[in-house]
């Protein structure tokens, strides 16, 4: 389909604005974004900016969006190159590809996972299947894995509360491939093995990106290097 003239430069100043808002936010953190102050700097009137967006948590919204559509094209990236790789270098390769996305994204981060932003609360139905689609290629990986019996789902993962259940049956069905045969239920011992791995991954990113590691251990990516190698092991992944 044909892009018109009017609608590439609707893009173009949809993408200055949210360019201007995030050196806002990494200036002056993730709360500091100014509708106003975006407007004087394009020269627009602030009547004329919320043409673009109605309010600061349509902005806001936009960003978490393009920060989830980022991070699942990294990881995606990741899988297409780590294919035919043995399980612990693909499962190892990911792990560094989401890590390394946090690293050289860190305003985007603190955006999907780490700040509260005073006075805005995220639209869930909007940004939760924006937060699925992000992690596929990791849910790919395990389930892909788990279906080779690379992966061996410890016993204690086998019996999950009843109160996650409903949850872990949502995500699950927009995980599961088409490659998947059988019963749904038993993909979710091995989903909810992956959020408590993706916990243990995002501790340690979270605590590297705000300085917290630095002074205890010293060499961060060496700890994550090896925590996720620990991991790979108590899988019995070969």
């Amino acid at each position: 389909m044909t892009v018109t003239r009017r609608e590439r430069l609707r893009n173009a100043v949809l993408q200055d604005i949210k360019t201007i808002a995030l050196r806002q936010m990494v200036e002056q953190g993730t709360a500091a974004v100014s509708l106003r102050a975006i407007a004087r700097e394009i020269a627009m009137s602030p009547a004329a900016l919320y043409r673009y967006y109605a309010s600061r948590d349509d902005l806001i919204t936009a960003l978490i969006l393009d920060s989830y559509t980022n991070l699942g094209q990294a990881l995606q990236t990741s899988y297409n190159l780590l294919l035919g790789e043995p399980p612990p270098a693909q499962i190892l390769g990911m792990t560094r590809a989401y890590r390394n996305w946090a690293l050289e994204h860190p305003i985007e981060y603190q955006l999907i996972f780490g700040n509260p932003i005073p006075g805005y609360s995220a639209p869930m139905e909007v940004t939760q299947p924006a937060a699925q689609r992000a992690f596929i290629p990791l849910a790919q990986l395990l389930l892909t894995l788990w279906q080779e019996k690379s992966i061996h789902v410890p016993e204690m993962y086998e019996h999950i509360p009843e109160t996650i259940q409903p949850h872990l049956e949502t995500w699950g069905s927009f995980f599961l491939i088409s490659s998947f045969t059988g019963d749904a239920c038993r993909f979710y011992p091995l989903l909810y093995l992956g959020v408590i791995l993706w916990t243990r991954l995002h501790g340690l990113v979270t605590l590297e990106l705000f300085h917290q590691l630095t002074p205890m251990v010293g060499d961060p990516a060496a700890m994550f290097e090896h925590e996720c190698r620990q991991m790979i092991y108590q899988l019995g992944i070969k």
